[in-house]
Order: structure tokens, then C-alpha cells, then sequence
């Protein structure tokens, strides 16, 4: 789970998994700026745009993107929904 506040997405919880991908655990990414774990700011942008088209159409929005990890680009699945 994250949010945004400023253009800045701030992660404020997540699973083992999320932590692994950013060399790092949950607890310690809580809390934190994405641009802190490596998150570029053109891709914070786009995911401030998908959050934005989701919170617009009260649905959520899927999307694709790329992430420059221990040297190779590595696409994912990104969901995103207003919680409220």
C-alpha cells in the first residue's frame, strides 16, 4: 500500500515479496519514499497518472512498467485503486 502525497509515493506497507524486489523487508520500506528503493521519478509519474485515472473512474486501473534492477530491466504488473 502506498500513497501520494506531493508527486512523491510514500510506501506505507507491504509483503516479503515487495520487499525481496527492493533488497529490502517490509518493516524497513515502511515509511518510506519510492525514490528512496531505487524508484525512478518517470515512474513515479506514471504511477501517480494510473492512481489518478483510478481514483477518477472509482475503479481500478492496471498497468505495466519496467524497473532497472541489479542491472537488467525487469517488467511488472502494477494495480492501482483508491482506498479512500
Amino acid at each position: 500500500i502506498c500513497e501520494i502525497e506531493d508527486k512523491e509515493i510514500r510506501h506505507l506497507s507491504g509483503n516479503k515479496e515487495a520487499g525481496r524486489f527492493f533488497d529490502s523487508t517490509p518493516e524497513k520500506m515502511s515509511g518510506r519514499p519510492m525514490s528512496e528503493l531505487g524508484v525512478s521519478a518517470e515512474i513515479s509519474e506514471d504511477w501517480g497518472k494510473n492512481y489518478n485515472e483510478a481514483k477518477a473512474s472509482h475503479s481500478p486501473k492496471t498497468f505495466e512498467c519496467f524497473y532497472e534492477r541489479k542491472g537488467e530491466k525487469q517488467k511488472i504488473s502494477v494495480a492501482v485503486t483508491f482506498i479512500g
